[in-house]
Order: C-alpha cells, then sequence, then structure tokens
C-alpha cells in the first residue's frame, strides 16, 4: 500500500486461511471422493493426514489470527500474508 494513502502508523496484513470447516467444504469432499472413486470418508481422511496439525481448520481459527494482528502484540508487523492453514502448503 502507498505510504501517500495511509499514515505511517497503519498496518497492513491479512490472513490465508485453508479449508474452513463448512458445508461447502463438505461437500468439495464429497465430490472430491466420487472422483476419487472412493468414500467421502476417506476424502476427508486423506485432507487431515495432509494437515500437520491432524485437524480441520474451524470457523474460530481465522478470526483470532486477525485479532492477533490488529492488537498489540502484532504492532510491528505489516505487509505479511499469514498461512493459517494448519500447515498445508496450497502452492
Amino acid at each position: 500500500m502507498p505510504r501517500e494513502i495511509f499514515p505511517e502508523s497503519a498496518r497492513v496484513n491479512c490472513v490465508r486461511p485453508g479449508f474452513v470447516k463448512t458445508g461447502t467444504h463438505a461437500r468439495e469432499l464429497a465430490c472430491e471422493g466420487m472422483h476419487a472413486r472412493h468414500r467421502p470418508e476417506a476424502a476427508h481422511r486423506e485432507y487431515i493426514d495432509l494437515t500437520l496439525l491432524c485437524r480441520h481448520e474451524k470457523a474460530t481459527d481465522v478470526p483470532d489470527i486477525v485479532l492477533f494482528q490488529a492488537g498489540d502484540l502484532a504492532r510491528f508487523l505489516t505487509r505479511e500474508a499469514v498461512n493459517a492453514s494448519g500447515g498445508v502448503t496450497m502452492d
């Protein structure tokens, strides 16, 4: 972000969530399971096995990171993208 637009104290950061466990994610796993010719539970297990934290991301995980970024503990953090995917890279 240009300095001309924001004052010196402005911080600009973002969160890059992984697959958050929602109804949409459940449908994607079901479709993925059908394409791979195995049951949705197997696709679910495969995804969890790829996640270093061994669980799905919950909707409450992302706001906690945003609150951290906006708070005083992150006062020197700016122009950063936090990859909040439980360790799964989606490059």
